[in-house]
């Protein structure tokens, strides 16, 4: 090989061979940062399905309790009257809280009270074992039955049934056919601790109080301290053999001979373990069959080693504040599954044999099946899910992963109504919805079937007056309701499938006179809402909403002259007045001149090529029209043009300010009669409240997809005042 080739050939090479040791160690350096992480996280078993964890309680409570915000707030004269009359409470010696007080001076008492402060400070953490998720489909299961039973009596005998006995027997049913879950699941709280002395201490005075309450009880002598991994435990053992279940009518809601037999065997054999103690660090109290589950604490693999868990690696060194994780288990058993969707053919079972024929039976489990399987494909695969947040200076800033479904990064797209809604609003909120023809026409089609099904059986059952007057509105109007789904499939539908959307809150328009019966001295704010969405196809857009206007007035006609005469007044939807602007055209209703509210306030749509927007005043919606950057600083949307699935922003300080002027003369008026002195400290107050309450600055939001999770990133934003 010649110089040149090997100088060729040689650079390739090492960049290959660098990138191939990379990614590897790249993994582990992640794995590694994860596991630099000093919480409970490191310690929780690797088949936890579930886990929350708060962090930094106390850090994060002295920062408002330092601020000068809260400063201001106690200084206020109203704050510092009620601080007073507690002090004077307190003083009295035969006030419940004085006796409170003596308690606290105990020194046992004091030890216990700042063990309390103390397991709340740091770190507070739950985790659900792998038996989790069983129990909590097998509760929503019972639930869901106690929540139909008294319906599904009514449909079978009219309300003969006790509702009250048929939902116990469905509870019972369900026991039976989830034998497998019938069991305690594995429930582990923890508190991290500093006082250890005083764990042991106070766990000492909790076993002599509770085996004094427990001597006189069938629990009698059921309350051990246990070692468990070398640490101390109180335990409490429980088991069936403690309920007395010769008293459930068991052979009464049989529906066949022993059904419930294995069902009654496994709850007689059923054991609860209650435990609390002190193990690696963190006060516990847990709940199982046993205390098999304590002993995998802090051994084994960890659920920090999770894959779901490598994201935080790269935010391992910041402050921390909340962890939570959903296992795919646990979701898969909280979601809807396509099981739950084939039980609606199940509901065919409990209408009434004498009322409902064979035939009849036969073909409503053919719909409900096919509802059924129209429904599932919009069912989406479980999968897990991750969050955490953390301090960043300036507020608190959160990542949320969730691995639900397969995410398709094509539906990600740079959000083009960041620039329409009207610059800085209130609130905004975005999302991409590709209008689908096919999910409409599979909505028409079970609103056609529910119909016919209401002609079939609903309609004979009306009055005969009542039966003709439908007939004749029917034969009038189903070729306007055709036109309908015409115009909704071929017009309306394809002329907005670019999909995006924002829903805009903002509050720029002022009157002295919003109704005309309430007129006020000065300007007041008042609440602008729209919604603004990508147009595909503008003028295909005007001809659904001209052939929309047409079917509504020949609805209007085809009740009109199925009602009695005189009864139905001639009214109809006019074309709309047009304006246009430098942004577009603006439709537009003038409300009545009766209609006592400020002239400003009219249903509006402004359109232009590429987008809708829907006001309520002309003025928001030739501003949601205009194209105007978003006004934001820095955060998630520092990057507002790259692709996105939504995104969300709030400024706080602005629905304040909205709010403020009405709490003031709300204020005012109420009151009216005080003293002129008093009355200006109340609304000194209420302005110092109004002044705190804008240390909150926003919030900003956006979603995105990143490999197989789709991703929120947040940000909350908090100032102290100046």
């Amino acid at each position: 090989m010649s110089r040149k080739a090997v100088g060729v050939v040689a650079p390739v090479f090492a960049v290959c061979t660098l990138l191939v040791l990379a990614s590897p160690r790249c993994a582990h350096a992640q794995e590694g940062a994860v596991q630099k992480l000093e919480c409970s996280l490191q310690l929780v078993p690797a088949d936890a399905t579930f886990y929350t964890a708060s962090l930094r309680n106390r850090e994060q409570v002295e920062a408002v309790l330092k601020s000068k915000a809260w400063a201001q707030l106690m200084a206020l004269p109203g704050v510092q009257e009620l601080l007073k009359k507690a002090h004077e409470e307190l003083a009295k010696p035969d006030s419940p809280f004085a006796q409170v007080l003596a308690l606290y001076q105990l020194p046992e008492n004091k030890q216990l009270l700042e063990l309390l402060l103390d397991l709340g400070s740091h770190e507070i953490f739950c985790y659900g074992g792998n038996s989790f998720p069983g129990f909590l489909e097998l509760a929503m299961e019972m639930q869901g039955g106690m929540r139909f039973a008294p319906l599904f009596a009514r449909l079978q005998a009219q309300g003969n049934i006790n509702p009250q006995l048929l939902q116990f027997a469905v509870i019972l049913n369900a026991l039976a056919e989830n034998l497998d879950k019938v069991q305690v699941p594995e429930l582990v709280v923890g508190f991290k601790v500093t006082k250890p002395e005083a764990v042991a201490s106070q766990l000492q005075r909790l076993e002599k109080l509770l085996t004094g309450l427990l001597e006189q009880t069938p629990l009698k002598g059921r309350l051990k301290r246990s070692k468990v991994e070398g640490a101390d435990f109180l335990v409490l053992e429980l088991d069936g053999s403690l309920v007395p279940w010769d008293r459930v009518p068991f052979k009464e809601l049989e529906e066949k001979p022993g059904q419930f037999d294995k069902l009654q065997e496994k709850l007689r054999t059923l054991k609860v373990t209650v435990s609390l103690g002190m193990h690696k660090g963190y006060v516990l109290f847990t709940m199982g069959e046993s205390t098999r589950h304590l002993a995998r604490f802090g051994t084994g693999k960890s659920l920090a080693e999770a894959r779901e868990f490598h994201p935080l690696a790269k935010y391992a060194d910041r402050k921390l504040t909340n962890i939570s994780y959903s296992s795919t288990k646990l979701r898969a058993a909280t979601g809807t599954k396509p099981e739950d969707l084939d039980s609606l053919v199940e509901l065919v079972d409990f209408l009434p044999q004498d009322q409902v024929p064979e035939k009849l039976r036969t073909r409503l489990k053919k719909d409900l099946e096919g509802l059924a399987k129209d429904l599932k494909a919009y069912l989406t695969p479980p999968g897990a899910a991750m969050s955490f947040s953390f301090l960043n200076g300036r507020g608190q800033e959160s990542f949320s992963y969730d691995w639900m479904g397969k995410p398709d990064a094509s539906a990600a797209r740079p959000l083009a109504l960041l620039n329409h809604v009207g610059g800085s609003p209130i609130a905004a909120i975005f999302g991409q919805c590709g209008c689908d023809v096919k999910g409409y026409q599979t909505f028409a089609k079970y609103v056609q079937l529910a119909h016919g099904y209401f002609e079939e059986f609903g309609v004979p059952q009306l009055e005969p007056e009542a039966r003709d007057a439908y007939e004749k509105f029917m034969k009038e109007s189903r070729p306007f309701l055709k036109r309908l789904d015409d115009a909704t499939a071929k017009m309306v539908i394809p002329s907005l499938a670019e999909g995006q959307f924002a829903f805009v809150l903002d509050a720029k328009w002022k009157s002295k006179a919003w109704v005309h019966m309430l007129p006020t001295d000065q300007e007041m704010p008042m609440l602008e809402p729209g919604l603004v969405l990508t147009v595909k196809d503008a003028e295909l857009l005007r001809k659904g909403m001209r052939e929309y206007r047409e079917v509504i007035n020949g609805l209007l006609d085809a009740g009109r002259g199925a009602a009695p005469p005189g009864q139905f007044p001639p009214i109809s939807l006019p074309e709309p007045q047009t304006k246009k602007t430098p942004a577009g055209m603006l439709y537009f209703y003038e409300l009545p001149p009766d209609v006592p509210v400020d002239r400003r306030l009219m249903p509006t749509a402004g359109l232009s090529d590429r987008v809708l927007a829907l006001s309520v005043s002309q003025e928001h919606a030739d501003r949601l029209l205009t194209s105007t950057p978003l006004q934001h600083s820095g955060g998630p949307l520092a990057n507002a043009t790259r692709p996105l699935v939504g995104a969300a922003v709030l400024s706080w300080p602005a629905l304040v300010d909205a709010a403020a002027p009405w709490v003031e003369i709300g204020l005012g008026r109420a009151l009216e009669g005080m003293e002129e002195a008093q009355r200006k400290e109340y609304l000194g107050q209420a302005r110092t409240v109004l002044e705190i309450l804008r240390c909150f600055q926003g919030f900003t939001s956006v979603t995105y997809v990143e490999g197989d999770a789709t991703v929120t990133h947040s940000e909350m934003i908090l100032v102290d005042l100046k």
